[in-house]
C-alpha cells in the first residue's frame, strides 16, 4: 500500500480525537492510507489504526508503528499521546458490543443464531480502553 504524504492527507480535512481513560483528549486528524512520516511537520507524529481480523472497519488498537495487516487509517496530530511514545507500543479502543454484533452484519434486536456462531466474540472493553471519535 503506497504511503500518503502530509499535504495530500491534509488537502481534506477530516477532523479526528482520541479520548484516554483518564477523560485526555488529543485532537488531530484522520486518513484512511498511511501516512509518510517524513513528511510531517516538525512537532507532529501519526499513529496507525488497526481494525478487526474480520475485515469489517471496527478499530481496535491505535498504534506507534505502521500497521501493515489490518490497517483503517491514521491519526496524526501536533504533539503526541505520551502512551505511545515507545516503538511498538499501542492502546486498545472501547468495543460495544451492539456496534461489534453490527459490523458483522448481525441485527442486535433480532440476532441470526447461526450468524451468531460464525463470527468471534467481541473483545471485552476494559477500565483501560480509549475511545475516537471523527469530528463533524
Amino acid at each position: 500500500m503506497a504511503h500518503q504524504s502530509y499535504s495530500d492527507a491534509t488537502q481534506k480535512k477530516q477532523e479526528f480525537e482520541v479520548q484516554a481513560p483518564d477523560g485526555r483528549v488529543f485532537k488531530g486528524l484522520y486518513c484512511d492510507p498511511k501516512l509518510d512520516r517524513e513528511t510531517l511537520p516538525a512537532g507532529w507524529n501519526a499513529y496507525d489504526i488497526r481494525h478487526d481480523d474480520d475485515g469489517t472497519g471496527v478499530f481496535c488498537t491505535l498504534e506507534h508503528d505502521y500497521v501493515r495487516v489490518n490497517n483503517a487509517g491514521t491519526f496524526f496530530l501536533e504533539g503526541e499521546i505520551p502512551e505511545l511514545r515507545e516503538a511498538k507500543s499501542s492502546v486498545n479502543f472501547k468495543i460495544e458490543p451492539e456496534e461489534w454484533l453490527m459490523a458483522h452484519g448481525v441485527d442486535p434486536d433480532d440476532p441470526d443464531p447461526e450468524l451468531l456462531e460464525s463470527i468471534e466474540p467481541c473483545p471485552e472493553a476494559r477500565n483501560d480502553d480509549w475511545e475516537y471519535n471523527f469530528i463533524s
